[in-house]
């Protein structure tokens, strides 16, 4: 059961909770303390909602090494 609509998270692990139980239309109706930053738990909630098992190989990243020259 996902936290009410107007509860307030305290902490950045409630707040990621309430991201990920609410659809991203909801999002700007969720109550978070001041002193957690929106943007970013908004970035990562997305982030785990498009990828929930991690970011296929095949997709990640590769630190690339600096050619000659």
């Amino acid at each position: 059961m996902p936290p009410p609509l107007d509860a307030r998270a305290l902490d950045a692990e409630a707040a990621m909770e309430m991201c990920m139980s609410y659809h991203e239309d909801l999002w700007h109706r969720l109550h978070f303390h001041p002193s957690i930053d929106r943007e970013a738990i908004f970035a990562q909630a997305r982030h785990k909602k498009r990828w929930p098992n991690g970011v296929p190989s095949n997709l990640a990243v590769k630190e690339e090494k600096p050619g000659p020259g």
